[in-house]
């Protein structure tokens, strides 16, 4: 048995016909010898009255076990470049396979849209680039396709509850009573159905035209004449031009706070919404815009065993892009961890992404507050533990020339002897040539010792921007032991 299935849309009827199938409803069955060929069924889709089919109709056999023995062919009534497509009737085949087969899904796809000239009135769609907004803000255009005239209306909103597409205009001119406002400049941001509020406005007064400079009120001005600054804001009626759709560009702000807007179109005529808004009276489009947060990543302790360096933290790079998307490769971070004593480091452990803190971990992927995520990779840990090397001569200077070559110095270490100031490290080491990070206090003479220190290093970059800043923070005591 296998089976049939239609998704439709304004169509007047759709019919099925057997031939060598038997046909039960939304299922059929057939029975036969291998390689001998079958002419299934008939399936026929007619639209409704004013509709036609703008795009072809479909048939899919991905979801039988043998889609390369099913074929068809089709009749229409009509073409798509005649604008006048109305029925199309497919004739399904099938060829017998060598294996037998069961469940067999056979899908349909016919949606019929309005036929063009032959409505009035109506509005099709809206239509705005929905993703992700960049915090630094964009314009963006809005369009709403309908029959030539037709109108709706229009809202942009923060979600605080601000129009989006609020503005001002300074009166020049008005006599008490009057519903005629001169403007002292024109706005191209006045539309017609602003609510209007102001100096001597009454409440609930509305825009009923704006031609340049010239504003016509639903009321007149109340208790004198209007003066000073008008706010324009709420929803606003809009009409569909010549071409079929109304345009507007709308101006996103740069933002410190994470925000959304929503974009609503609402009917003005009852039933005026058809096709892709058939079904509602208002259409509300959400736009998401995050702000710019600073993800770090931070070493920590939890006692006195270690120096940490300074800084001891790092800001991952910020957005790639508008779309929240971020290059592929990571960055490597390498932090310097001193003992602040003599004696032994070893590795407690393995260094994974587990030692950072986080909500959870994926994989290499760790979520932090505000649905940040981060990808913490190439765990690495350099052990570099004590030595020790004799002065060759006296020196005062951050320039200390050793007895011999010690290939266990390293660039970092913390350096105590003699004269040799707290918290001096090692500024670079060249054969026998030390260089120290601080000035002595003396000449440094006799034996220097050079502490143990540990190279921290792992790759880091931002998967995704969340709504608020986060820190991941990696204790060194989860990762070395001092003995």
């Amino acid at each position: 048995m296998a089976t049939i299935i239609s998704n439709t849309q304004h169509l007047a009827s759709e019919t099925v016909a057997a031939i060598d199938a038997t046909i039960n409803g939304s299922t059929y069955t057939f029975s036969g010898g291998v390689g001998q060929n079958f002419k299934l069924f008939t399936k026929t889709f007619t639209t409704t009255t004013n509709f036609i089919f703008e795009q072809n109709p479909t048939v899919d056999f991905s979801k039988t076990e043998f889609p390369e023995n099913y074929s068809f062919t089709v009749e229409d009534t009509g073409s798509i470049s005649g604008g006048n497509f109305t029925v199309r009737k497919y004739t399904i085949f099938y060829t017998m396979p060598s294996e037998s087969s069961s469940g067999d899904i056979i899908t349909f796809n016919a949606f019929a849209n309005i036929k063009r000239g032959t409505s009035t009135g109506k509005i099709r769609n809206i239509n705005i680039d929905s993703s992700e907004l960049p915090y630094y803000g964009q314009k963006r255009k809005i369009k709403v396709y309908g029959d030539v005239s037709a109108t709706a209306t229009l809202r942009a909103q923060i979600t605080s509850g601000t129009d989006l597409t609020q503005t001002t205009a300074v009166v020049s001119a008005n006599e008490s009573g009057s519903t005629t406002v001169t403007l002292v400049n024109s706005n191209i941001g006045i539309f017609k159905g602003m609510a209007v509020a102001g100096t001597n406005i009454a409440g609930g007064t509305t825009v009923s035209n704006i031609s340049g400079k010239t504003l016509t009120l639903s009321a007149g001005s109340s208790g004198g004449a209007a003066s000073g600054t008008l706010t324009f804001s709420n929803s606003f009626a809009i009409q569909i031009g010549s071409n079929g759709v109304y345009e507007l560009e709308l101006d996103f702000p740069s933002i410190t706070s994470s925000t959304s807007y929503t974009i609503t179109l609402t009917e003005i005529a009852g039933g005026s919404f058809i096709e892709d808004l058939n079904g509602v009276t208002s259409k509300a489009i959400v736009i998401q815009q995050r702000a710019k947060t600073v993800v770090t990543v931070a070493l920590s302790q939890s006692a006195s065993t270690w120096t940490l360096p300074s800084p001891s933290s790092v800001t991952l790079p910020g957005l790639a892009n508008r779309t929240n998307d971020f290059a592929s490769s990571s960055s490597r971070f390498e932090f310097i961890v001193n003992s602040s004593a003599d004696g032994e480091i070893s590795k407690d452990g393995t260094f994974a992404i587990a030692d950072f803190t986080s909500s959870s971990t994926s994989v290499n992927v760790a979520t932090l507050a505000n649905s940040n995520q981060v990808t913490l990779t190439g765990f690495d840990i350099q052990i570099n533990n004590k030595t020790t090397q004799a002065v060759a001569s006296a020196s005062s200077t951050i320039n200390i020339p050793l007895s011999a070559v010690n290939t266990a110095i390293k660039v970092g270490m913390t350096v105590t002897g003699t004269n040799v100031a707290g918290s001096t490290t090692v500024a670079a080491i060249s054969g026998k040539n030390l260089i120290l990070s601080t000035t002595p206090s003396g000449a440094v003479s006799g034996t220097l010792t050079f502490r143990p220190m540990a190279v921290v290093s792992f790759f880091a970059r931002v998967n995704f921007h969340g709504t608020g800043a986060a820190t991941t923070t990696l204790n060194v005591d989860n990762i070395l032991n001092f003995s």
